[in-house]
């Protein structure tokens, strides 16, 4: 069984902690698969993707960007990028259109 990666979240605006823990859980569950597949021919990957997300108002991402990769397998990010760009979090009806830097750290069991 494989582990879940470790997360490491540097905001840019106000984020209300419930809507952390939403996107922690749905950007894990989006890309756990990416690093999943990669695994299976490469069982000992390891490193990390610096991800940059613009988020909507309405929970929507605008944008997604792979800042820094130390994880050096190109499929993982694009596979990633393109699984993000279909988040949609639900947010505080006071929520403004924010930035987030987020480091996801891979590592095998």
């Amino acid at each position: 069984m494989q582990r879940s990666p470790a997360w490491r979240w540097r905001e840019a605006a106000p984020f209300a902690d419930a809507e952390a823990n939403l996107l922690r859980a749905a950007v894990e569950e989006r890309i756990v698969g990416c690093y999943a597949r990669a695994l299976t021919e490469n069982g000992g990957l390891k490193g990390a993707l610096v991800f940059g997300l613009q988020l909507g108002a309405a929970g929507e991402v605008d944008g997604v960007e792979t800042r820094i990769d130390v994880l050096g397998d190109a499929a993982v990010s694009e596979c990633s990028i393109a699984r993000l760009g279909t988040l949609l979090i639900p947010r505080s009806p006071q929520a403004q259109p924010l930035r987030l830097r987020t480091t996801v750290v891979f590592q095998p069991e």
